[in-house]
């Protein structure tokens, strides 16, 4: 019997309530093979005239699967009189009996999991792996500064830089002699100087 994958509110209450009644009329059972038995779900058809009982066994094993399905299946008509007396229900249901898989699948995972060997220790190349754990700092190779990039010349050969910097010479030259105060020499003094006195002694 498949387990089902939705259950009703109605039908949620009557598999708790069979589980609850099941699971303690097995602890009172005088048998050995039901020692480590434990029911962890029940699943009720629609009909209710079968109760699919899953247990897990304390081993987890297939033979103790097998012991507990045996006893089970001996018990089960004493264990359905008791859901019968216990419980509102017109007819007690049909109890069967199985391993629980989700359990069982569970206990393989985590099977497979110890059985997993250790991945073994990486031997990182300090000179790639910049950031590798277990390198230390001082280990890391120190990468080459960059090159600087070569200066752009003109068609004359010059460099951009010398270029520009010919240009600006004679327009700060020529910005320097406009900006200074024109002062006389000391010839054009002497001439205006004698020029004067000639027009002031042929005026006397």
């Amino acid at each position: 019997m498949a387990r089902s994958t939705r259950r009703y509110p109605r039908t949620a209450r009557i598999n708790e309530l069979i589980r609850e009644v099941v699971a303690e009329a097995i602890d009172r059972i005088d048998d050995d093979r039901l020692v480590h038995v434990a029911i962890t779900d029940v699943d009720c058809d629609a009909e209710l005239t079968v109760a699919q009982c899953y247990f897990d066994t304390l081993d987890a094993s297939d033979e103790a699967d097998a012991e507990a399905v045996e006893a089970l299946a001996e018990h089960a008509g004493s264990l359905r009189k008791v859901v019968s007396r216990q419980t509102s229900l017109k007819r007690a249901p049909e109890l069967r009996f199985s391993p629980d898989p989700a359990v069982r699948a569970a206990s393989r995972i985590d099977s497979i999991l110890d059985n997993i060997e250790p991945t073994p220790e990486v031997e990182y190349d300090p000179s790639v792996y910049k950031d590798a754990p277990g390198v230390e700092p001082a280990e890391v190779a120190a990468a080459p500064a960059p090159a600087p990039a070569p200066a752009a010349t003109s068609g004359t050969g010059e460099t951009a830089e010398a270029v520009a910097g010919g240009a600006a010479a004679p327009a700060a030259e020529s910005t320097a002699a406009a900006e200074a105060p024109a002062t006389p020499e000391a010839g054009d003094g002497f001439e205006l100087s004698a020029a004067s006195e000639e027009s002031d002694g042929s005026a006397e």
